[in-house]
């Protein structure tokens, strides 16, 4: 069901304009309303591949009327996220050197496979020697066997990479996901 509580972000009339813009190219069929279809069509030019199941939470998520398509208010909603500004970026990016500073615990500039067992530890997650391998192994994107600030930041945000050397389930490959020490 939707959140039919959802605030109508206020924005000024260059971001309405932008959006209204934007909405077209998403309305491909100018009915009015942006389809699940459509959604997955216009993603998929951007070089994104939402699954169906993702693409239909997106919808769900603003459709305040239930019908399982988004109108303009709706796709408003859906897009204030993005619409973040310069100042918001700063300030993710400093929260996660901040929580970067709590893995790198010698300093580095890196998490070892070591750092990453004890910060998980000090969080309260044991984490297995398989969920060690499999999260550096995802992580680890230079290969140097340590994770660096650019890919913590992959990893927090649930990024992932395919591994064709690994032979686990524990992350979905290639999509977002949660990475494999995440509930």
């Amino acid at each position: 069901m939707a959140d039919t509580d959802t605030a109508i972000p206020k924005l000024n009339g260059a971001q309405i304009k932008e959006l209204k813009e934007t909405f077209k190219q998403f309305d491909q069929n100018n009915d009015g309303v942006i389809s699940l279809m459509e959604l997955r069509e216009v993603m998929g030019s951007m070089k994104l591949r939402p699954s169906d199941e993702e693409l239909q939470q997106m919808i769900k998520d603003v459709d305040r009327n239930e019908n399982g398509t988004i109108e303009f208010e709706e796709f408003v909603v859906l897009m204030s996220s993005p619409l973040k500004t310069d100042e918001d970026h700063e300030t993710q990016d400093r929260e996660l050197h901040d929580a970067f500073a709590h893995f790198d615990l010698d300093g580095s500039g890196t998490i070892s496979k070591k750092e990453l067992k004890i910060a998980m530890a000090n969080l309260g997650d044991d984490m297995t020697p398989e969920q060690i391998r499999v999260t550096m192994n995802t992580y680890d994107l230079n290969g140097d066997g340590e994770i660096d600030f650019q890919e913590f930041k992959v990893m927090m945000r649930g990024e992932t990479r395919p591994q064709p050397n690994t032979s686990t389930s524990l992350s979905r490959r290639g999509s977002k996901s949660r990475p494999p020490w995440r509930p």
